[in-house]
């Protein structure tokens, strides 16, 4: 995995200011509910994640986007290493760092973005506890318990008022 490619390329469709394509970035498709997750701890490989911040990502709007490049990029590498419940943790960063984003953003440019993101954070959720789980079937769903509170926020964000975005 490429953090350096994969960091040009999050610059690159940010500074499109196209929403649609920042939701396709954010979104997450490589791990759905259905997917099975690693049997046991034993046969997961082992991840170590950059412990650096990113440098400073403002959008062309002034935004902060730094802490949700720095999750995106641990998400991306946990997914690809099927390690579901990690990749949620990290997703949950990424969350609510977007609805910090999203808060200071002006006008609705970013729900495209705030879908995408709250989207993931589900598929997530459901992916860590079948992990967590180990295959069998359970009722505790502690981690899709932990996503409520994140996708409540960015429901309340969505539900307040909203300047209309008007591209120039």
């Amino acid at each position: 995995m490429n953090r350096a490619a994969q960091r040009d390329g999050f610059r690159s469709t940010l500074m499109t200011d196209d929403p649609y394509a920042v939701a396709k970035l954010l979104s997450l498709t490589m791990m759905t509910p259905n997917s099975t997750p690693p049997k046991n701890n034993k046969s997961k490989p082992n991840v170590n994640l950059s412990q650096q911040s990113e440098p400073s990502l403002q959008d062309n709007f002034g935004n902060e986007w730094s802490s949700v490049l720095k999750s995106w990029l641990d998400v991306q590498e946990l997914v690809a290493a099927g390690l579901a419940e990690r990749a949620y943790e990290s997703q949950s960063q990424l969350h609510a760092a977007f609805n910090q984003v999203f808060g200071s953003s002006t006008g609705n440019w970013l729900v495209p973005s705030l879908h995408a993101v709250c989207q993931s954070t589900h598929r997530l959720a459901q992916a860590a506890d079948r992990e967590l789980a180990g295959g069998t079937v359970t009722t505790d769903q502690a981690k899709l318990q932990s996503a409520v509170t994140l996708l409540q926020e960015s429901f309340s964000r969505t539900y307040n008022d909203r300047k209309e975005y008007h591209p120039e």
